[in-house]
């Protein structure tokens, strides 16, 4: 082809698929307003920066807050799923459950559904999930699921013997964020 003489269109497309498809992929390296991190839905642990109930929600303005105590902005760009199963769930229908959050600074990037509250004397939550181990960190015991769940274990919780892979039913106190019960489901 003769220098300067222009490439034929089957030469060109490829080469802009090509641009479309590196800006694409490197764009969120590139900085940007949604630089707040992934969470990743494969089933590897989730550690939550906070949980608790969601106690107001504001989603037109885009805030919640936990407990009555503690309030955070919540990103455009929210995942928003069940902790049971990964599904993705809405966040206008989240208000009085019991969730988990990963925080960029003061803003919610993700929010892990456990479960409603269940209105009991006290109040209780109930989850379900496959247990896998348990961990020992920062001298808190916590219970990890299958699921990718992560929940503080209370005093004196033990699984039960033998339910590594088995599918247990969690019970945890919402008012001081502990599992206080491990059992068969």
């Amino acid at each position: 082809m003769p220098s300067g003489a222009a490439q034929p269109s089957s030469v060109r497309r490829p080469i802009a698929s090509l641009f479309l498809l590196l800006a694409v992929a490197f764009a969120p390296a590139c900085g940007g307003e949604d630089t707040a991190p992934a969470v990743v839905l494969d089933g590897s642990p989730r550690h939550a920066d906070d949980e608790g109930v969601i106690t107001a929600l504001d989603v037109d303005g885009l805030s919640l807050t936990l407990d009555d105590k503690r309030s955070y902005e919540v990103s455009e760009q929210l995942r928003s799923f069940s902790a049971l199963d990964l599904s993705i769930q809405p966040l206008a229908d989240a208000k009085d459950a019991y969730v988990q959050v990963g925080l960029d600074g003061r803003t919610v990037v993700w929010l892990g559904r456990i479960a409603k509250v269940v209105p009991t004397q006290p109040p209780r939550v109930f989850y379900v999930g496959r247990f896998t181990r348990i961990e020992d960190a920062d001298g808190l015991r916590r219970a990890v699921f299958g699921e990718g769940t992560v929940l503080a274990l209370g005093d004196g919780v033990e699984p039960p013997p033998d339910s590594v892979g088995a599918v247990l039913q969690v019970e945890i106190d919402p008012a001081t964020h502990r599992v206080i019960a491990l059992r068969p489901a």
